[in-house]
């Protein structure tokens, strides 16, 4: 059964998530900085070899107790300590991160259950354009790669700046975020730097219990901070 999607109340949280959002990014030096313990997930990659030592810790701004950084070795990706994790690295740079709980299985587009994800391309340039679709159609057709999707009905999408943008799945709307469409909310942000053959694109989704709110936020302003 669908469930019904109160707009002025997806809205009001998508509002108050860009503005904790943008007050972070945007401030120097007001956020306290803390640092977290690293955890190295079991990592997938496309060319031979060791993967790169990583720090026992790393400092992230802003970011509550009771989390930690999980790591491919390349990208980091914050998520509560209490999570299982994977990661993939292609032989061109791509890489994909992914925690959830510890006993389910590893989240798909539209799993019913908690789920943080990362994916960052620095390089295939179709990659890119199905990471930024449906958000940013003319940057996708730049690449020469056209959005062949849209924006869900009832996913609320704001564009604070160019090359980003927030989008919000309320629970049981099965949307863009990674994963979406089951009880808890997705949140997530999807951005792209620099000239179309250049800079990376990226999108990570923050779909956790709705008293984990804050945590979703430390999420993505992390991922801003490193990727966008």
């Amino acid at each position: 059964m669908t469930r019904l999607v109160d707009p002025f109340r997806a809205r009001c949280h998508l509002a108050l998530l860009v503005g904790m959002l943008l007050m972070v990014c945007q401030a120097t030096g007001v956020a306290y900085a803390r640092r977290i313990p690293v955890v190295r997930c079991p990592t997938t990659t496309g060319v031979s070899g060791p993967l790169r030592s990583t720090p026992p810790q790393i400092q992230v701004p802003g970011a509550p107790r009771g989390v930690v950084a999980y790591t491919n070795s390349e990208q980091f990706l914050v998520g509560p300590s209490s999570m299982q994790c994977d990661g993939q690295i292609g032989a061109d740079g791509g890489a994909v991160l992914a925690a959830w709980p510890v006993g389910a299985s590893k989240p798909g587009l539209h799993s019913h259950h908690s789920g943080i994800t990362l994916t960052v391309i620095p390089a295939c340039v179709g990659c890119k354009a199905e990471v930024v679709c449906p958000f940013f159609a003319g940057y996708a057709s730049s690449l020469g790669f056209p959005c062949r999707t849209t924006v869900p009905l009832g996913e609320r999408v704001v564009r604070p700046k160019r090359g980003l943008a927030l989008f919000h799945d309320p629970s049981g709307v099965s949307g863009d975020g990674w994963p979406s469409g089951g009880p808890d909310a997705a949140d997530g942000v999807v951005g792209f730097t620099r000239a179309p053959y250049g800079g990376v694109a990226y999108r990570a989704t923050c779909t956790l219990p709705g008293y984990e709110h804050r945590v979703c936020s430390a999420v993505l302003r992390d991922v801003i901070r490193r990727y966008g």
